[in-house]
């Protein structure tokens, strides 16, 4: 019974945390209305955030704070990413489509075309790229809820890594869920050049929180 509270007061911990949106749930929001492959991205990152999990508790936590100087090293790397990925966003929104016949052929074409330019490759950089250049999921995972973890004596470590990675997972494949379910929405072009908007100046600000931290 000592284990099972652990391990929903870890899940009810991590939830509380990632519920945030960041870039990890931008990411997959897009892959989602995209036609891409949502639950593939959503479980990279999640397992991300259960491998910084995990090292928190047991490794890192001690180790690692936000005056180092690699944490500093990751800020910088992760502002100059989320810049390029608000700019590719911005050109996606300007292109648009030039008349009803590109229009029609984006919406019969949508999911082949994603499947051939979201490769695996592309998705594996991409979710490693959000999860692990991203400084705030170093202070969820490793300084927070890592932290929190340590102090935990013996095996009760387990429940708790589980519990908290646990909710990763829900909420990034509940995230491509409802994502997909709107996708059909985004066929239409101007909400796909509204959503692209929305993306690069969420993106943006992002990046002006990283500046400032």
């Amino acid at each position: 019974m000592y284990y099972i509270s652990i391990f929903f007061s870890a899940f009810l911990m991590g939830l509380g945390i990632i519920l945030a949106i960041g870039p990890q749930n931008i990411f997959i929001i897009k892959e989602s209305l995209q036609n891409g492959r949502p639950y593939f991205a959503a479980v990279l990152c999640a397992s991300c955030d259960a491998l910084l999990i995990a090292s928190g508790t047991y490794i890192l936590s001690s180790l690692i704070d936000s005056e180092s100087m690699w944490f500093e090293i990751i800020k910088w790397i992760g502002i100059g990413f989320l810049l390029y990925y608000s700019l590719i966003n911005l050109l996606s929104a300007a292109k648009g489509v030039e008349n009803k016949k590109k229009i029609h052929d984006d919406s019969k074409g949508l999911i082949s075309r994603n499947h051939s330019e979201n490769s695996f490759y592309k998705i594996i950089v991409l979710s490693l790229t959000f999860s692990l250049l991203n400084p705030h999921a170093y202070i969820d995972t490793i300084l927070i809820l890592g932290n929190v973890g340590s102090r935990i004596p013996g095996v009760g470590k387990i429940p708790f890594v589980l519990g908290s990675s646990a909710a990763s997972y829900f909420w990034f494949l509940l995230t491509a869920y409802a994502g997909l379910k709107l996708s059909n929405l985004f066929k239409v072009d101007k909400f796909r050049r509204a959503f692209d908007t929305l993306v690069a100046i969420g993106m943006l600000f992002v990046a002006y929180g990283l500046y400032y931290f």
